[in-house]
């Protein structure tokens, strides 16, 4: 199992990100639900976003990637970071293995 920092950038104002919010909350959802998403949420900066998520390979982040409304209506643009994890804390060592 990998994990992926998915980092969104931008590509229109901020308004234009907040109307299509919602149906991009309801696209990440399932990743939730199968845990294949630990945390998600905007940026402080308000300039993009940021995902982080396991998965088996990069083609099942961009399969979550192709389906994003933000990706669809060409609001945002994606960098994808995989590592390894080789130390964390206890409490989220299950979730890192897929357990």
């Amino acid at each position: 199992m990998h994990l992926y920092v998915v980092v969104l950038s931008y590509r229109v104002p901020i308004e234009k990100i907040m109307e299509a919010a919602p149906d991009h909350r309801i696209h990440l959802q399932p990743y939730y639900a199968d845990q294949s998403i630990l945390f998600s949420g905007i940026q402080c900066s308000q300039a993009g976003g940021v995902i982080v998520m396991r998965a088996e390979n990069e083609a099942f982040v961009r399969e979550m990637i192709a389906g994003d409304p933000f990706y669809l209506r060409e609001l945002a643009t994606y960098d994808i970071v995989c590592f390894d994890a080789k130390k964390a804390q206890p409490y989220i060592n299950e979730w890192i293995h897929g357990n």
